[in-house]
C-alpha cells in the first residue's frame, strides 16, 4: 500500500537517507528534478533520481552508474515503470535518452520528457 508524504515527511526521508557529498554548483535541470521529485512523492507516487555514467572512485577506479540514455527519474505509477528524461525548456533528449523512453513504453510503461511539474500532472492524471 502506498501512503502519501507531506513534503517534510519527504525531506526528513532524504535527509536520513543521504550520504554526505561534496557542494556542487546546482544546474538549472536539477532544480526541477528536485521540484518533479518532490511533486511525485506529494502524490504518493514512489520515484528516484537516477545518476547516467560513469564516476571515479577515492582509489582511482571508475564506476559505471546507470546505462547512457537512462532516464533522470524512474519510478513507478498505477503498477507501471515510470521514466522522466528532466530538460530544461527548449532542450531535447538525446537519442541514447529517447530510445530509452521508447523502449519503456514499448514494454507497457510510462515514459516521457517533462521541462516542469505541469508536463509532469498532465502525464500522470
Amino acid at each position: 500500500m502506498i501512503t502519501e508524504l507531506t513534503l517534510a515527511e519527504y525531506h526528513a526521508l532524504i535527509a536520513a537517507d543521504a550520504a554526505p557529498r561534496l557542494p556542487r554548483k546546482a544546474s538549472p535541470e536539477h532544480g526541477i528534478q528536485c521540484l518533479i521529485l518532490e511533486y511525485l512523492a506529494l502524490r504518493g507516487i514512489p520515484a528516484w533520481r537516477i545518476n547516467a555514467g560513469m564516476v571515479k572512485t577515492e582509489a582511482g577506479g571508475m564506476v559505471r552508474l546507470a546505462p547512457a540514455g537512462f532516464s533522470d527519474i524512474i519510478g513507478i505509477y498505477n503498477g507501471r515503470f515510470l521514466a522522466i528524461e528532466v530538460k530544461v525548456p527548449g532542450k531535447r533528449p538525446t537519442a541514447a535518452q529517447q530510445a530509452f523512453l521508447d523502449a519503456v513504453a514499448a514494454a507497457g510503461g510510462v515514459a516521457f520528457c517533462a521541462t516542469s511539474i505541469d508536463d509532469v500532472a498532465r502525464r500522470l492524471q
